[in-house]
């Protein structure tokens, strides 16, 4: 289980604070490539497992991208 987020600013960057937190839960990740689906009220523009690094991996710069 990892925490899985999704964002209006990116987490770690100036001005980002809580409520640009759209939604932060647990989800089974497994290797391969996966599909995750929200509905959310907010438009995101960051997604990402692990977002506030609680795990040690050896890239943390890899646990966001920007949503188009």
């Amino acid at each position: 289980m990892f925490d899985v987020g999704i964002f209006t600013a990116e987490p770690g960057k100036a001005g980002f604070d809580e409520a640009d937190v759209v939604l932060l839960e647990r989800r089974p990740i497994r290797s391969g490539v996966q599909t995750l689906r929200f509905i959310t009220t907010r438009e995101p523009a960051f997604a990402g497992v692990d977002p506030y690094n609680k795990w040690i991996d050896r890239d943390s710069n890899d646990n966001l991208r920007a949503v188009s």
